[in-house]
């Protein structure tokens, strides 16, 4: 059985579409990351405010979970954002955490977009792949 080369940093296999590997056994990848500035409270703050809508100052992903619910909880008691929650409900999404969105949404009174794909399409690509 042939070895998979891998990154000796990350451990990305060479058969991941476009993975290259310098002399040193290190990947394109992490070659090229570059380390996310944090902007820090204040300056994302700011960012946000600097954008402002007439109707919502930001849209945040809500999935039901403990994460997202407390992002909501922050944009809306913390932040005094008007926020829109938007969730995509897929099919395996759980019934726990549908319940959750819902109680999340209204016990903050933020507005909720639910977005559903037609035809079963999760489905579709599970059965095709």
């Amino acid at each position: 059985m042939k070895k998979i080369q891998r990154c000796t940093k990350c451990l990305i296999p060479a058969t991941y579409p476009g993975t290259t590997f310098n002399e040193s056994g290190v990947c394109n990848h992490c070659l090229e990351y570059k380390a996310q500035e944090l902007l820090g409270e204040d300056q994302f703050l700011a960012k946000i405010k600097s954008k402002q809508g007439s109707q919502y100052d930001c849209v945040l992903g809500i999935s039901g979970g403990k994460d997202s619910c407390y992002v909501a909880y922050l944009a809306k008691e913390k932040y005094n954002l008007r926020a829109l929650a938007v969730c995509y409900d897929f099919p395996f999404l759980v019934d726990l955490a549908r319940q959750n969105i819902k109680n999340v949404c209204e016990s903050l009174n933020l507005d909720l977009i639910i977005i559903k794909s037609k035809n079963n399409l999760e489905y579709n690509l599970l059965r095709n792949h």
